[in-house]
């Protein structure tokens, strides 16, 4: 990546819109999160200038333009209102040394060292979050960015990094947190960075808050930090590889997630993964999967964990001895060879400098999908179904948006999807009525606590209850308004149950022995669709191979299509993802990402036609099979790129 020279008065902030812009030119970032190999704790105290700078050389000259840190809270503060001037003094040296080889910094505050150590000594078994605590953080915030707020270098401020593990401290407040106290803390926190400086942004490093809570209400954070941020490790390695689709979705996933009130999301710290846990060749594929497919989803920036493996001389102390796969995070082994981790996101940042990838717009069929306020309080029992009809809409071609209750009087997309979660409240349903009266679709799959005064209305039925099932059925479709996209049948597993209706007025699309399964209603301007199986909450319960090939995506592209929208470029293999991005003079990119670990061939479906085509990830050229179709063949986990002409 080309290196930055920064000057004096340059001033990065963050666009919701573009993401990082230096002043006001967008630049997307690729960088790493830094810890010194030698110490793995506060090396702001083992102070090495001579292998700090050369490890920055060796980020510069990977192409990468950015590193995180962590400031070490007792170092640079040793008792309250007390700094060592020694650590500050280090800290701008590091900028100095940063910036003289290109790079942003990410400083991450109020935390000890990077792996495990979040306290302070003199906390005295006081919550982090409640007074005085609450006064000597935003003291301490506001005392180090005072002193280095017009350095231009500065990517942004990170008030903490992963807060749920305060909990693990003595005397601190336990899990999940009391959301208002949580939120009191953050926005004192924010008011501090920025009385001190209005210009640069301000985010939070939170750890999985989208698939775990812990009392953090993602919305209400979206409501006071600049910008989102992504710090995501899979979770389903325990029983299927790394490298599959459940897994290598998730960072994506996370960032739709966060993506909360039009703010825009970044990962801070993701992709990442322990060569303890996986072959280096593995983690490579998913290295690899993840940057793409990230991108795709709208991410402005990734920056992994972490840029180097540690010494083996320190492996027994804290916490690489207590947890023995921190030792082996690295994008880069001891002798300073890159991982296959490290040479993809090499390869990734070649990528963006080449194709300018900040000039490029993104083209999408996008689908709002409806969150209810509860999610906070109920992460753990609404993320599964959340988490599989992101799958199935990304397999479907449609872009998400995720949609939450107090958003919903603002302007939508066309499609609505409630994916079998409930809560809502009825005001919510009143509004969701309106939207469809006024030509909107709604795709509704049945789930616990949904039903409100307008349902049977909505959707044209009469509920009649549930029947828990005892056996597997199979849905088969009957004559409908989009047969030709829809699936022959579906199973519906045994073991969940099965809402009971009665069609008033609604047309039946499927049908699982005498029972309709999928129910269509023309309401005001719009349309409903009912799936009477909690289908997104069983998908979790099948193989990674068939998820890979469940039908709930076809139908989801069935709906999103049924009044004529369009989806800009699909694959008919729902296991390659396709991004589509349009360029000021006209042309197109396409990038096609492998989720799985085996090889696929599949047919891009363009509602463009093709022109000539130019790879830019890789070589192949694919065999045009007329002007709206391609056939791509994809290896394990691969990634193609395509620019094209349009005609």
């Amino acid at each position: 990546m080309k290196q930055i020279h920064f000057k004096c008065g340059q001033l990065c902030r963050w666009n919701p819109a573009r993401g990082f812009e230096l002043d006001g030119k967008p630049i997307h970032i690729v960088g790493t999160n830094y810890v010194a190999r030698y110490i793995c704790t506060n090396f702001w105290e083992d102070w090495r200038r001579e292998a700090i700078e050369a490890d920055l050389a060796e980020i510069s000259a990977t192409g990468l333009n950015a590193v995180r840190i962590p400031v070490h809270w007792e170092y640079f503060e040793p008792a309250p209102g007390q700094y060592r001037e020694e650590a500050l003094e280090r800290f701008g040296k590091f900028l100095d040394m940063a910036a003289a080889h290109g790079l942003f910094v990410m400083p991450w505050f109020l935390v000890g060292v990077a792996t495990e150590d979040y306290d302070v000594s003199w906390r005295d078994g006081r919550s982090f979050f409640r007074e005085p605590m609450a006064t000597y953080a935003a003291n301490h915030l506001a005392n180090i960015v005072r002193r280095f707020r017009d350095r231009p270098n500065i990517l942004c401020w990170d008030i903490c990094d992963e807060p749920e593990w305060y909990s693990r401290c003595p005397g601190a407040d336990p899990l999940p947190y009391d959301s208002a106290m949580f939120t009191s803390w953050v926005r004192r926190m924010v008011e501090a960075i920025r009385a001190e400086d209005p210009k640069h942004s301000i985010m939070l490093g939170f750890g999985h808050i989208a698939s775990a809570g812990y009392g953090m209400n993602i919305r209400d954070m979206a409501e006071l930090l600049d910008c989102m941020g992504v710090t995501a490790y899979p979770l389903w390695c325990d029983t299927e590889f790394l490298h599959d689709l459940r897994n290598n979705y998730f960072v994506s996933w996370s960032g739709r997630f966060n993506d909360c009130a039009g703010k825009g999301y970044f990962c801070c710290e993701a992709p990442g993964f322990s060569s303890v846990w996986a072959s280096e060749e593995s983690i490579g594929e998913y290295f690899r999967v993840v940057l793409y497919s990230d991108l795709i989803n709208g991410s402005r920036g990734v920056l992994p964990w972490v840029w180097n493996d540690f010494e083996r001389e320190i492996w027994h102390i804290g916490a690489l001895n207590l947890h023995p796969a921190e030792p082996s995070f690295g994008l880069r082994r001891l002798d300073g060879s890159l991982k296959p981790s490290g040479q993809e996101l090499r390869s990734f940042a070649r990528f963006v400098r080449q194709v300018g990838i900040e000039e490029w717009e993104p083209v999408r069929a996008t689908a709002d999908v409806v969150i209810p306020e509860v999610y906070a309080q109920n992460t753990k029992e609404l993320f599964s179904p959340v988490y599989h009809s992101f799958l199935a809409c990304r397999q479907a071609g449609l872009h998400v948006r995720y949609l939450w209750e107090r958003d919903l009087e603002k302007e939508t997309n066309q499609m609505l999807i409630i994916p079998g979660i409930g809560g809502y409240l009825t005001h919510s349903w009143q509004l969701i009525v309106q939207k469809i009266q006024d030509g909107a679709t709604l795709y509704l799959g049945v789930g616990r606590n949904q039903f409100s005064p307008l349902f049977n209305s909505l959707f044209g039925v009469e509920v009649e209850g549930w029947e828990l099932l005892g056996q597997d059925l199979v849905a088969r479709r009957t004559e409908g308004i989009c047969d030709e996209l829809m699936p022959e049948e579906m199973s519906l597993p045994a073991g969940q149950s099965l809402l009971c209706v009665n069609p008033k007025g609604a047309q039946v699309e499927f049908i699982a022995s005498g029972r309709p399964a999928l129910l269509h209603y023309r309401f005001g301007k719009g349309h409903t669709w009912l799936l009477a199986y909690p289908m997104e909450a069983s998908l979790a319960q099948l193989s990674s191979q068939e998820l890979a090939e469940h039908p709930l995506h076809r139908i989801y592209r069935a709906i999103a299509t049924s009044d004529g929208s369009q989806i800009p470029v699909w694959s008919t293999d729902p296991r390659v993802e396709v991004g589509v991005w349009k360029h000021p003079d006209g042309r197109w990119l396409v990038i096609a990402v492998n989720h799985t670990p085996v090889s696929v061939t599949t047919c891009l479906m363009s509602v463009k036609r093709w022109g000539s085509i130019v790879p830019c990830i890789g070589d192949k050229v694919p065999r045009v099979l007329d002007e709206n179709r391609l056939e791509l063949s994809l290896g394990p986990c691969e990634v193609v790129g395509l620019i094209y002409e349009v005609r």
